[in-house]
């Protein structure tokens, strides 16, 4: 549970978000030297037509995290780390599909933001976007209670799975996509390389296909 009180606008239920004037949100901020610090911040959140507003419920520990805090890859800013999370819808904008998306809904979030409009995303490969940027390197990620994001990088699933093993989605859709264009076949032997989850995810998978 967080510490916070939630309320919306009655006059305006959908596109408003507010946090009451004398709470408060906890951040984790990463500094450009690589260390971590605990800030507060009073929030109050205006959602464009198309921005829907997460409420974090489990944020994945991986690679990049690592990185950042001991050093390894260097932010030009302070950022908010986290690269894989997900949670619960808590404020939607109104240009937002009320027939795919609803409020406490759970959801997990790409990894990156896409434009959805350039000669890539058109294309279906957003992770190409010509003004893609990273969350929790490039924008402020998911080690924070609240986030907005816009709609084309929020994905609902089933209230059944677990939000420890959703905030995975992200990293498990790269690799089934990879294993989908490197066409494995049952019998073919599959070298991976490294040891991050992605590799682990890659065995698991690979397996899986054969």
């Amino acid at each position: 549970q967080f510490p916070i009180r939630a309320r919306t606008t009655a006059s305006n239920l959908r596109s408003r978000f507010s946090l009451s004037s004398h709470q408060s949100l906890n951040f984790s901020i990463i500094h450009e030297e690589g260390n971590t610090t605990e800030v507060e911040e009073m929030c109050t959140y205006q959602l464009a037509n198309n921005e829907i507003l997460v409420r974090i419920q489990a944020v994945w520990v991986g690679e990049l995290e690592r990185a950042l805090t001991n050093g390894t890859i260097k932010c030009t800013e302070s950022r908010v780390p986290g690269e894989c999370f997900c949670g619960t819808i808590a404020g939607m904008g109104l240009e937002v599909d009320s027939t795919e998306y609803r409020l406490n809904d759970r959801v997990a979030v790409e990894t990156r933001y896409f434009c959805n409009e350039c000669f890539h995303c058109t294309r279906g490969q957003t992770h190409l976007c010509e003004s893609g940027r990273h969350f929790g390197w490039a924008i402020n990620g998911g080690y924070q209670q609240y986030i907005v994001v816009q709609q084309q990088c929020v994905h609902p699933f089933d209230r059944s799975v677990r939000f420890e093993h959703a905030c995975l989605c992200p990293i498990v859709a790269h690799v089934s996509f990879g294993l989908t264009k490197a066409n494995i076949n049952p019998g073919d032997s599959v070298l991976v390389v490294g040891v991050s989850e992605r590799c682990l995810a890659s065995v698991l998978l690979a397996r899986c296909l054969g």
